[in-house]
């Protein structure tokens, strides 16, 4: 039957507590401590909850990868169930043990004389001789039978467990006679809950009472109040801890993926965006080489925290671009630099001191040996060239005068006429003309283009003019004419041929020179050589091409020596 401990009278709750600890009578047969499984099932709830707690906390923290590095505010919630869950599994152990503590008796399953006394638990359990239904022994094991219910105790040794089995077996007995003869105080020597009778006027007479903190009856409230404050708590420490993990682990990367990585975790450190992240993409775009990539760079990351690295970044790009340009040496090179980076003030100045060096490295290593004429005019022709560009015009002007078309006459006039090969005038126009012509532009250009590269000075292809031309920039104006005189009249081979005089007059203009323009003239008479035409393969333009050649050969040792220095 259920006793409840605490609605007896207090002198009998005096008595059964006495006996549980074998003070007086009567003293318990055997005792088995009571297993607490019920609190340590609190106590693993509490463990296995809390441990849940540090796996959440745990998941994520300071991780780069993680997309929960940072926990949301949904993790508040689980954060504060669990704390709150585990606060509960540990009151609840804790009650259970202090509910143990306050027992004015000691728990335990109790073998008396009287029966099996179960006082593991509230209520009492109480098995007398008259409910018990077997008493067994196997080995260390008394297993006790019940109306409803069965014990098994294990004792240290088979022969205890026979003397435990005996002495029941002896209570019994006493019990049974005690009950036929209806005496009192030999059940009180059996049963610890039947009044011996004896009460001390001294004894106090108020019963004991369970005495249960308050802090047990309110386990779940406190569990709730402090799962959420915990639970917050928890949260803010954690995202800290972690948001601090999380910059040290970026920090130590210092790698534009490590900064991204971080901020798209949530973290809030105004230095990441404002000048770590840059710093780290300033770095890509200075590893690229470019000044393109710094100016990309510049352009997506307007008023940038380091905009002064991203100036020097920039300008040394730009500077090396400078020196590369001036590595090539060439006037175009440096032209399109400063072309092309004109937005950045301290490329103009550098390229113009530079271009005005190569002017002058190339004036200084033409001049020596040159006379002070021809380094004059070529001084003021590269002044021009470096102000209004290198291009040199060679024009050719091609006169026919009135002593051609006479000769003519007189050629066709003459009996010694052989037809149309014998007409002078065609071997000073078109093809003949031309390939005289363009042979001399072309030892003019190379006489140009040996000291001078061609941004500085650039020849270009001849042009035939009826007059020269006045605003086309500078120019070598070639004036030529063939005079043609006389008759020579070869019998064999037969024929009839004209002298030729070549007359030149080369002009060098720039435009707005004040000094006067160079001029340098020529003159060559020939008179025909109809023996050409002995020679094998020879014909009557040969005749006219010795004389024509003649008077070229001479110009060009009066001019060229102008434009080259050397006779």
């Amino acid at each position: 039957m259920d006793v409840d401990f605490y609605a007896l009278e207090r002198k009998v709750q005096d008595r059964f507590a006495d006996a549980t600890r074998s003070i007086g009578v009567p003293t318990p047969i055997l005792r088995e401590p009571p297993a607490e499984r019920a609190t340590y099932a609190w106590a693993a709830g509490a463990a296995f909850t809390f441990a849940g707690l540090v796996l959440c906390v745990l998941r994520g923290f300071g991780s780069l990868d993680s997309a929960v590095a940072l926990a949301p505010l949904a993790h508040l919630g689980a954060y504060a169930a669990l704390l709150a869950l585990s606060t509960y599994c540990v009151l609840r152990a804790a009650a259970r043990r202090a509910l143990a503590d306050a027992r004015p008796y000691q728990p335990g399953l109790y073998l008396f004389p009287a029966g099996v006394f179960d006082a593991r638990s509230d209520p009492l359990r109480v098995f007398r001789h008259p409910e018990l239904r077997a008493i067994d022994v196997a080995g260390t094991v008394i297993r006790v039978r019940a109306e409803g219910a069965a014990f098994e105790i294990r004792v240290p040794d088979a022969s205890t467990a026979d003397q435990v089995r005996a002495a029941l077996e002896s209570g019994r007995q006493q019990l049974e006679h005690a009950q036929r003869t209806a005496n009192q105080r030999e059940q009180a020597m059996l049963d610890p809950l039947v009044d011996s009778g004896f009460s001390s006027p001294f004894s106090p007479q108020v019963r004991l009472f369970r005495q249960e903190p308050m802090w047990a009856k309110l386990a779940l409230p406190i569990a709730l109040v402090l799962g959420v404050l915990l639970g917050g708590a928890t949260w803010k420490l954690r995202n800290t801890l972690s948001e601090r993990r999380l910059y040290i682990a970026a920090t130590a990367r210092d790698d534009v993926a490590a900064y991204r990585q971080y901020l798209a975790r949530g973290g809030k450190r105004a230095d990441v965006p404002q000048i770590l992240l840059p710093r780290a993409e300033l770095r890509l775009a200075v590893k690229e080489g470019t000044v393109e990539a710094l100016e990309r760079f510049s352009d997506e990351h307007p008023g940038t925290a380091i905009a002064a690295e991203v100036d020097i970044a920039r300008n040394a790009a730009v500077q090396k671009e400078l020196d590369e340009a001036k590595a090539v040496g060439t006037v175009s090179a440096l032209r399109a630099m400063k072309a092309k980076r004109s937005r950045y003030p301290f490329v103009a100045p550098a390229v113009d001191r530079e271009i005005v060096a190569l002017y002058k490295d190339a004036l200084k290593r033409f001049s020596e040996g040159k006379s002070p004429a021809t380094v004059s005019l070529f001084e003021r022709l590269l002044g021009y060239s470096k102000e209004s560009g290198p291009a040199v015009h060679v024009e050719f002007v091609r006169r026919m005068p009135e002593s051609v078309d006479a000769a003519d006459g007189q050629v066709k006039r003459s009996g010694y006429y052989m037809g149309k090969q014998s007409i002078p005038s065609q071997y000073f126009q078109g093809d003949y003309a031309e390939k005289r012509e363009q042979a001399l532009w072309e030892k003019i250009a190379k006489a140009l283009e040996e000291p001078f590269s061609r941004d500085m000075i650039d020849v270009l292809p001849k042009e035939l003019v009826t007059e020269p031309k006045t605003d086309a920039g500078p120019a070598i104006v070639i004036d030529y004419a063939p005079e043609m005189a006389g008759g020579f009249m070869s019998p064999k081979p037969r024929g009839v041929f004209v002298g030729v005089g070549m007359t030149f007059k080369a002009t060098i203009t720039i435009p707005g020179d004040p000094t006067p323009p160079l001029e340098v003239k020529s003159q060559q008479w020939r008179a025909p050589n109809p023996l050409i035409l002995q020679r094998e393969g020879t014909t009557v333009a040969d005749v006219y091409e010795s004389m024509a050649k003649d008077g070229f050969d001479k110009f060009e040792k009066s001019f060229l020596p102008i434009l080259t220095g050397k006779p």
